[in-house]
């Protein structure tokens, strides 16, 4: 292959593919909190319009609370996630280990909000006409994708 192919200069690969998943993770982590802020969204969207025992269930005040705390944990997530993004843009050169930690963090938060919006639309949750139960099966994929949270813990 001819040097004009080449990405960077020589000698340079193993920082070229550090960056590709420093961003990737970074990407993950954002994927993930659109995810889970759609998925609370469509939540919350049918608890205020199915009803149960003559109410709806987002009247219910234990959903309430259900719902305040995935608010409140997604909010929590999107600064980890935006000071990750400022990181890389800083070129802090602690980025890589704050891009694991926000990609190992939002991909499992995803993953248990998406569980717990299923939760909320009961049956409906596992049907096509919602889709969350795609949210659900695309949050475990997004958990798996550029290292496992294994893989960020350690």
């Amino acid at each position: 292959m001819p040097a004009s192919h080449r990405l960077g200069e020589e000698g340079q690969g193993m920082a070229l593919t550090q960056d590709t998943l420093i961003r990737a993770r970074i990407g993950h982590a954002a994927i993930a909190l659109g995810r889970m802020t759609g998925a609370l969204q469509l939540a919350a969207q049918y608890a205020g319009h199915r009803q149960v025992f003559g109410k709806a269930v987002g009247d219910h005040q234990g959903i309430q609370w259900m719902l305040a705390d995935m608010a409140a944990r997604i909010e929590a997530a999107r600064c980890l996630v935006y000071s990750s993004a400022q990181r890389y843009d800083r070129r802090d050169p602690e980025t890589s280990i704050h891009a694991s930690i926000a990609k190992m963090h939002s991909t499992d938060l995803c993953m248990r909000v998406v569980v717990d919006c299923v939760q909320v639309l009961g049956g409906n949750g596992y049907l096509n006409a919602y889709p969350i139960e795609r949210f659900l099966r695309d949050a475990k994929m997004n958990q798996i994708g550029e290292g496992t949270s294994e893989i960020h813990r350690t």
